[in-house]
């Protein structure tokens, strides 16, 4: 009984140094944990791309659930966003937020992987749509709630005079992982379906998924975390029964009200250029994209591999040109970068708006190459000017307040999104006698935002950031 509980202590201990007391001591520690950070968002991006678009509308699809219905349960990823708010008021409670991030990464990363083996329970048709809808909407829930806290603590590894070359090159991997393990995803899900049993496509991504968690989970907690707990007046780190002994009880508790931290966020002059920002990258990006995927699989009848193969060859292009971004944005700035990749990016879904079953397969294809070559910029380019704009030591705080705030306008714009494409669908697809999908004018819609998006970057972000 006593050796037992001797290694019960002896693991609580080691649990305990590896969450909670793994200071980056030197440069090769703090170079080891942003390797580590890579892999953390290769596999998170992998699991986010194997969770949405097409794979996520074959899910759909096979539960019976309408387009539109489709397009607005994509969207759910924004509207979760808000929950970052909550996120935030955690984060304030717990002076070390490592364990935290770990945990809840792989808790709603698993209910990922089981959102795909709903087909095979035992339960009927209305229960499984209702069980995937929760399941999705607890996950995103999940996910946005260490968000903000995750990406404070991503900052807080990387200097900033390397932070544009660090995040192009992080992205750049991310983007290259993904694609290639979708690439095979999408070629298994297109001979899969054709087997007798075509459901094991979904048990297929179930395990995919299941297994970019778990190393999820370990390089998150390889990556030492430089956030001080409560500290001794000669400035060393202190845990448990010391901090009880040493520290006044006001000391611990002194906390900003949520209340005084909004208005503090919405308030900041500089800031609120980067929620207008923001925000109108998510309401122009969710009014179409929700509605894609099965839009590319039922009405334009591509395959599955197809569309993994145009991803694979956009992401390739944003790969190569994703550094070359950075180091524009080190000489120049990343406003420049996010004007230049925004306008390509409104070209892209204005081209879009013309795709047709005839032209599909071209159309998407320079589709793909332009996003591709936009992404470049945007991924890193809108972080970045986040952080940058962001007060330093209460970035979380700032960053959550903001994915909060357009989450909300993304998801709202997607419903927008959604009732046009209801009312076109009602119409039968014609429009002043011409066959047009719905699809094709939110296409048309988030291209014309995109636009009005560079003007905002050229006239504010510029002129708030200082460059030329």
């Amino acid at each position: 009984m006593d050796s037992i509980k001797y290694y019960l202590y002896f693991l609580l201990g080691k649990l305990r140094h590896q969450y909670f007391m793994q200071l980056p001591e030197n440069d090769e520690e703090y170079k080891s944990s942003r390797i580590w950070f890579i892999v953390d968002g290769a596999t998170a991006v992998t699991i986010g791309a194997l969770i949405g678009g097409a794979f996520l509308a074959a899910l759909l699809r096979a539960l019976g659930i309408s387009d539109s219905l489709n397009g607005i349960i994509s969207a759910i990823p924004s509207l979760a966003c808000i929950m970052q708010l909550l996120g935030l008021e955690l984060a304030k409670r717990m002076r070390k937020i490592k364990l935290f991030v770990c945990v809840f990464a792989i808790i709603h990363r698993l209910l990922f992987a089981f959102l795909f083996f709903i087909p095979f329970l035992p339960i009927g048709l209305a229960f499984k749509v209702v069980l995937c809808i929760i399941i999705f909407l607890l996950g995103h829930v999940l996910g946005q709630l260490i968000a903000p806290v995750a990406g404070n603590w991503i900052s807080s590894l990387v200097p900033e005079d390397i932070r544009g070359k660090y995040f192009a090159n992080r992205d750049g991997i991310m983007v290259f992982v993904s694609v290639v393990i979708s690439l095979g995803a999408g070629q298994a899900f297109d001979k899969l379906k054709m087997w007798n049993a075509p459901d094991l496509k979904f048990l297929f991504i179930s395990l995919l998924i299941l297994v970019m968690a778990i190393i999820n989970f370990i390089a998150l907690s390889i990556v030492k975390e430089p956030k001080y707990s409560f500290c001794s007046k000669d400035h060393k780190e202190m845990h448990g029964s010391l901090v009880k002994k040493r520290m006044h009880p006001a000391d611990c508790m002194c906390q900003e009200d949520f209340k005084s931290t909004f208005k503090k966020v919405v308030s900041n002059k500089p800031f609120r250029t980067s929620i207008i920002l923001t925000v109108l990258w998510q309401s122009a990006f969710f009014f179409s994209t929700p509605y894609f995927g099965i839009y590319q699989i039922s009405d334009l009848g591509l395959s599955y591999t197809y569309i993994m193969i145009m991803g694979f060859v956009g992401s390739m292009i944003r790969i190569i040109l994703t550094p070359i971004g950075g180091k524009i944005a080190d000489k120049k700035s990343w406003a420049l970068v996010l004007e230049v990749s925004l306008l390509i990016m409104g070209i892209a879904f204005v081209i879009n708006g013309f795709t047709v079953p005839s032209n599909a397969h071209i159309m998407f294809a320079v589709f793909s190459v332009l996003t591709g070559i936009a992404w470049a910029g945007i991924a890193p380019g809108i972080f970045a000017i986040q952080l940058d704009l962001a007060p330093d030591g209460d970035k979380t705080a700032y960053l959550g307040i903001n994915a909060a705030i357009m989450g909300v306008c993304g998801f709202i714009s997607s419903l927008v999104g959604g009732y046009i494409l209801h009312l076109v669908i009602e119409m039968n697809n014609q429009i002043m006698g011409y066959t047009i999908f719905g699809q094709q004018l939110l296409s048309v819609g988030s291209g014309i935002l995109f636009l009005i998006l560079t003007l905002y970057i050229r006239y504010r972000i510029k002129a708030r950031l200082g460059a030329s």
